[in-house]
């Protein structure tokens, strides 16, 4: 019997025994991975600091000097058939001097609207001003006065310029269409013996220091020559054109770049972008890229793109020693330059690889700890279930009314943070938590002050916003949110399937209480008026559609509002807050992406009149015993009727319901799209 017995108990310990094997090995195999990803696959990645910013136009070309110092010039016509460029200096030493004018007569329009192909070119050093007058070279020396010692060259006949340069020891260049360079010393106006390339015929041309490209679709290549004095002109690199139409490069001395719709492709490889590049520097071994995107991004050579600072989309790029500028629509801005240590993409996978080996690990050695983990949980969640969300689980199909109002343009969208959250942007608790933890960390406020609003943030989130902001009114204190709100709410994101529905729809126009741009994506009407607080006149809702971000734009921070309590003390000024009364009184709202307890909280903030006459729709998620206090609370104060479902499931039955007013509403136009929206995920498995 004793033999009978014991046999059951001599299992177990050999199950164990090979589990506990194989979770060290799986362990060790972590380790392992562990190690290769921090050993061998760690490089160095540019980040950036703000330094200096100066609004104003942006510049036509900007460059930094031998002292690392910041040029910019702006050219424009002016008006006698001739143009003007500025050059402003970003030096302590030139304050009070002001920026140098200069006159650069035959330079036409038609030059000037060929922006970086335009034939005029300033010595690095903004000793002289070259430009080309027909067929004349004409140059002239600056001063801060303005300009003298003006000269002039005639240039060879029957040759058009496509570029002009200024080499290192003084003499400046010009390359023509047939491929042959001109080159002369300005001291004497004596001319160099005209050079020609292997190209008899080129398109583009381009230069850099003592580096010029030509590029020539119809022989299909790009050649860049180098220039050594005495020596002369030596090919440096011979490369195919890769994609038509292309646009040839220099991002910097020596590096010749093409730039296309398929991408940026230097050194023989492609390197993918978000979006068309329309600038691009390049820093060591990385490229600084900016075009049809917002913010800058680094184009690497293993192809890890990643972003570096905020932008606007198709700003002007140009970079130093230790820092690179930024000229944008309204502003430029100069960035210091740092290095950090990170993984590399594969070192990042193969990181994951790892904690997924040890996660394994420790499954196998705590398997029977977790199992009972999550009988107990389980049986609390059973026990519980009496009190779970009385909520459909799916959303109704759209009102009537809604789709009246939205087939008459009559329909206002007012989107909130749950609608940003679609597309990986956090809704505004989480975001008010990883602030005050920022704060925190960087030192904004008082320690102890930091550590009560991030205990008030875990039961209020919103107040310990309003107390952080009321703490402090500096300039510096003030510089910070922004610099946070803009690196968190102006990131990388694409619209989500809910935005591209949205598109659809013939709004009046769109309120938003968050900061990002993503609607502002969308290829709707509204995104070509922009409306803050700050707007002086509040425009009309039966004219163009416009969107009013209420909190303001982070591209223009000083439209920016950073609390609620901050907010109401502007709205009681500001003349756009009578865009939000309208919207109420005269027009149909859809609210998208508010909780209810936020959309009540919103609307007592923003001082919105009682029960109006037109109705009004909120889309929402619900949870909590007190979500049906909170629909009629909506309803019976504002009008508002709730198409409410459970929050788990919001995220999937939203673009289902916003597909089918679309549809609707474009039956009710008749609208016959020529490709339809396509069948969210959970329409489609309901239907099975």
């Amino acid at each position: 019997m004793l033999d009978d017995y014991e046999q059951p108990r001599l299992v177990e310990p050999r199950s164990s025994k090979l589990r506990f094997q194989l979770a060290a090995l799986l362990a060790v195999i972590g380790t392992v991975l562990m190690f290769m990803a921090v050993r061998f696959e760690q490089k160095n990645f540019l980040t950036s600091k703000l330094s200096t910013r100066r609004t104003g136009a942006p510049y036509s070309r900007m460059w930094f000097d031998n002292n690392g110092t910041l040029n910019g010039a702006r050219l424009a016509a002016d008006g006698s058939g001739g143009s003007t460029v500025t050059i402003e200096r970003w030096s302590s030493q030139s304050q009070g001097q002001g920026p140098l004018k200069v006159s650069l007569p035959g330079l036409s329009v038609e030059d000037v609207k060929n922006g970086d192909n335009a034939p005029w070119v300033v010595a690095p050093d903004r000793s002289q001003i070259y430009w080309v007058d027909h067929t004349t070279l004409r140059w002239s020396s600056l001063t801060a006065g303005g300009s003298s010692a003006s000269g002039s060259v005639g240039l060879p006949a029957k040759r058009s310029v496509l570029s002009l340069g200024v080499l290192s020891n003084g003499s400046v260049i010009a390359a023509f269409s047939d491929g042959s360079i001109g080159q002369w010393d300005v001291r004497d106006g004596s001319a160099y013996p005209l050079w020609q390339s292997q190209l008899t015929a080129a398109e583009q041309a381009v230069t850099n220091g003592d580096y010029l490209a030509f590029g020539s679709e119809q022989a299909g290549r790009v050649l860049l020559y180098h220039f050594r004095d005495p020596q002369g002109w030596t090919l440096a690199e011979d490369t195919p054109v890769y994609d038509t139409p292309y646009r040839l490069i220099l991002p910097a001395p020596g590096i010749m770049a093409q730039l296309a719709t398929a991408g940026l492709r230097v050194d023989g490889k492609t390197r993918n972008s978000p979006g068309a590049v329309r600038s691009a520097v390049a820093h060591l071994d990385e490229v600084l890229a900016s075009g049809d995107f917002d913010g800058i991004v680094v184009l690497s050579p293993d192809d890890d793109a990643y972003p570096l600072a905020p932008a606007a989309a198709g700003s002007l790029l140009a970079v130093g020693d230790s820092r690179f500028a930024v000229s944008g629509p309204q502003e430029t801005v100069v960035f210091d330059l740092g290095v950090e240590t990170r993984l590399t993409k594969i070192g990042r996978r193969l990181s994951y690889v790892s904690i997924s080996f040890f996660t394994l690990a420790v499954v196998l050695v705590l398997g029977r700890f977790l199992r009972a983990a999550l009988g107990q949980l389980t049986a609390m969640l059973l026990k519980r279930s009496g009190n779970k969300v009385d909520a459909p689980p799916a959303l109704p199909g759209p009102p009537g009314p809604l789709v009246e109002a939205c087939s008459r343009e009559e329909a206002v969208l007012w989107a909130g943070a749950g609608l940003s959250a679609q597309s990986g942007l956090p809704v505004r608790q989480a975001f008010i938590r990883s602030m005050l933890q920022e704060a925190t960390v960087e030192h904004w406020a008082n320690a102890d002050l930091m550590r009560k609003l991030t205990a008030q943030a875990t039961h209020d989130h919103e107040s310990a916003l309003d107390a952080l902001v009321a703490s402090s009114d500096s300039g510096e204190f003030r510089h910070n949110l922004t610099v946070y709100f803009r690196s968190s709410c102006l990131r990388f994101a694409r619209p989500s399937r809910s935005h591209e529905l949205l598109a659809n729809i013939p709004f009046a126009a769109a309120i938003t209480t968050n900061y990002d741009r993503l609607l502002r994506q969308l290829e709707h009407r509204w995104d070509h008026d922009l409306i803050t607080l700050q707007s002086m006149r509040p425009p009309d809702f039966g004219g163009t559609p416009f969107i009013f971000q209420i909190y303001g734009d982070p591209e223009t921070p000083k439209t920016m509002f950073f609390s609620r309590a901050a907010l109401r003390v502007a709205l009681a000024k500001a003349p756009a807050a009578e865009i939000l009364r309208r919207a109420f009184e005269k027009n149909s709202l859809l609210f998208v992406g508010c909780s209810l307890d936020g959309l009540l909280t919103d609307l007592h903030a923003l001082r919105l009149p009682g029960k109006p006459s037109r109705r009004h729709f909120a889309v929402a998620g619900v949870a909590g015993p007190e979500w049906r206090d909170q629909v009629a609370r909506l309803r019976n104060r504002y009008g508002i009727e709730v198409l409410a479902c459970t929050a788990d499931n919001i995220s999937a039955e939203l673009p289902e319901f916003l597909y089918k007013l679309s549809r609707e509403v474009d039956q009710v136009r008749g609208i016959q799209r020529t490709e339809a929206p396509e069948v969210p995920i959970a329409s489609s498995a309901r239907a099975r």
